[in-house]
C-alpha cells in the first residue's frame, strides 16, 4: 500500500513538471508513516529527477525507518533545509497525516511558513500538515495546490477552513477496494456513537428539472410563493430564481408593496403579487429581507402542513421559529422544511432551539458536530448550512457541496438559493433532493462567471439558466 501511495504522489509531481516546468522535488519527511510514504517518492523519483529530502523530524515508525535506509540504498539525497529548499520547482509535503493529533511544533510552523511564500508547486500526502481531523488549523498550515488523500476521502478535506489549503484533492487507490476504508470509517462513526454517514457531493448529483411531458400547463410545474417583507427585492430575486429554475407560477405575497427600483423590470413583470398565499400553493419561501416579525406566516404553514417551505435569513431570528420546527419535524417527504443558515444564522437558530450559545467562529470550526445535534433535535427537517463548503443535511445524513467558490460572497445570492429550493419543491420534488440540486446548481452556475468579484444575483440567475 506504501508503494502504492508513493506513485500516487509520483504521478502528481510528474504532472506539476510538465505543467510548470523541469526543475528540483523536494520532500518534506515527518516521523512516521506519512514520513514514510515521502521517502518511498524521493527513491522512486531520483533514477532521473533531482529529488531532495528533508528529515523535518527524525524517523519514528518502523515502516519511516525502513523506508529512510532504503532510500538512502538507492541514492536519494538527504539534505538540510535550506540547501533542500534552494531552487526547487515542487515541495512536497509528508510531514503528518491524518493522525496527527496535538500542536504542530513551532520550528515545524516555521518551516511550512517559509515553504508557503514560494513560488514551487507544492503537494500535500493525504492531508496538509497543520490541520487537524476537522480540518481546523493545529499550527501554520501547508498551503497545497493538490493533495493526495490515500485510501479514502477525509472529512477534515472538506471544513471550511480547510479549504484555502487543500487545493484540488485526488484521491489515490492503495491497492485495497476503497469500500474496505470506507467501512472502517463507518465503523468507526458507529462506535462513537454518531451513526452519521458522510457523502461528497458530485456534478452528477445535480438533477436539473428538464420537463419531459409536452401535454402539460404552467400549473403542472407548482405555483411558488415568497413572503415580502422590509427589503422587497430579496423576495423578488428569490422569486425570478425560482421561475426560472422551473416554478410554473410565482407569487410575491404581501400587504404593502413599495417600489424598489434595484429590481430589474422583467423580474416585476414575470411574477405575481398578491396580499395572502394563493389556493394553490405549492411551495413557500420565507424569511429573506422580512424583518424583525414572521407575521400571520408561521401559522398558515402549521395549518397547511403538507406545503413545504424554505426558510432563510430573518426567520432564523424569530423566537417562533423554534415552536414552528417542532410542529413540523418529522415530516417526511415533499412536506418538509428546508433551512438555509449562513454560520452567523445558524448560531442565533441554535440558540432559539435551546442548543446553546455558540459565537459565528464556533459554528464554523465545530459545524459537523453542531449539524449533528440540531438534526437529532428535529428529525425529517433538512438543513443547509452555507460556508466555503456547504453540509446538507437530514437525520443521520451529511452531504458535503465542495463546488463553491468565494464569487457567491456577495449580498443576494442566499436569496437567489432559496429561488431554486423553492421552485424544485413547487414541482414536487423531495427536500432533501431540493436541496441537493437546487445547491450544486448555484455552486456551479457562479464558477461560470469569468470574474469571481464581478457575481451579482441577477448574473447568477442567468448563469443557473445556462447549464
Amino acid at each position: 500500500m506504501m508503494e502504492n501511495a508513493a506513485a500516487a504522489l509520483e504521478k502528481e509531481v510528474r504532472a506539476c513538471l510538465k505543467e510548470r516546468g523541469p526543475g528540483a522535488v523536494t520532500v518534506l519527511c515527518g516521523p512516521g508513516n506519512n514520513g514514510a510514504d515521502g521517502y518511498a517518492l524521493a527513491r522512486r523519483l531520483s533514477a532521473e529527477k533531482d529529488a531532495r529530502a528533508v528529515e523535518v523530524m527524525a524517523a519514528k515508525s518502523a515502516m519511516c525507518v525502513l523506508q529512510k535506509e532504503r532510500a538512502l540504498a538507492s541514492g536519494a539525497r538527504i539534505l538540510p533545509q535550506e540547501e533542500a529548499l534552494e531552487g526547487c520547482a515542487c515541495v512536497v509535503d509528508c510531514v503528518f497525516g491524518s493522525g496527527f493529533h496535538g500542536k504542530i511544533p513551532d520550528d515545524v510552523s516555521a518551516l511550512i511558513e517559509k515553504v508557503n511564500a514560494m513560488s514551487a508547486a507544492k503537494i500535500s500526502c493525504d492531508i496538509p500538515t497543520g490541520l487537524d481531523s476537522h480540518g481546523n488549523a493545529c499550527g501554520s498550515v501547508f498551503r497545497a495546490d493538490r493533495t493526495v488523500t490515500m485510501g479514502v476521502l477525509k472529512l477534515a478535506l472538506y471544513g471550511d477552513y480547510a479549504k484555502d489549503f487543500c487545493g484540488n484533492v485526488v484521491s489515490a487507490s492503495l491497492g485495497v477496494s476503497d469500500r474496505n476504508f470506507e467501512d472502517c470509517a463507518l465503523e468507526a462513526e458507529k462506535e462513537s456513537g454518531s451513526g452519521a454517514e458522510f457523502w461528497l457531493l458530485e456534478r452528477e448529483d445535480m438533477v436539473l428539472p428538464h420537463r419531459k411531458s409536452q401535454n402539460v400547463n404552467k400549473g403542472s410545474f407548482g405555483h411558488a410563493a415568497f413572503v415580502c417583507g422590509e427589503k422587497e427585492g430579496a423576495a423578488f430575486m428569490a422569486a425570478g430564481a425560482a421561475l426560472r429554475f422551473g416554478a410554473g407560477l410565482c407569487t410575491v405575497v404581501s400587504q404593502d408593496f413599495k417600489y424598489n427600483a434595484d429590481v430589474p423590470h422583467e423580474i416585476r413583470c414575470e411574477v405575481m403579487r398578491g396580499g395572502a398565499f394563493p389556493d394553490r400553493t405549492t411551495a413557500v419561501g420565507l424569511g429573506m429581507g422580512l424583518g424583525r416579525s414572521p407575521g400571520p406566516f408561521y401559522d398558515w404553514l402549521l395549518k397547511n402542513s403538507g406545503v413545504p417551505c424554505v426558510l432563510d435569513a430573518d426567520a432564523f431570528y424569530y423566537d417562533e421559529t423554534a415552536a414552528f420546527l417542532r410542529g413540523r419535524a418529522g415530516t417526511e417527504g415533499p412536506a418538509g422544511v428546508v433551512l438555509t443558515p449562513h454560520p452567523k444564522e445558524f448560531a442565533s437558530l441554535l440558540r432559539l432551539c435551546g442548543l446553546g450559545e455558540f459565537s459565528v467562529a464556533e459554528c464554523v470550526l465545530g459545524r459537523v458536530d453542531l449539524v449533528r445535534e440540531f438534526c437529532s433535535m428535529f428529525p425529517g427537517v433538512t438543513l443547509v448550512l452555507k460556508g466555503a463548503n456547504v453540509i446538507i443535511a437530514r437525520n443521520s445524513s451529511l452531504f458535503i457541496n465542495a463546488e463553491g467558490t468565494s464569487a457567491l460572497s456577495k449580498a443576494g445570492s442566499g436569496d437567489v438559493l432559496t429561488g431554486l429550493i423553492t421552485a424544485l419543491l413547487a414541482q414536487g420534488r423531495g427536500d432533501l433532493d431540493s436541496a441537493i440540486t437546487a445547491s450544486l446548481a448555484h455552486a456551479v452556475a457562479a464558477r461560470g462567471i469569468k470574474n469571481d468579484f464581478s457575481l451579482t444575483p441577477f448574473r447568477l440567475i442567468d448563469a443557473v439558466c445556462g447549464l
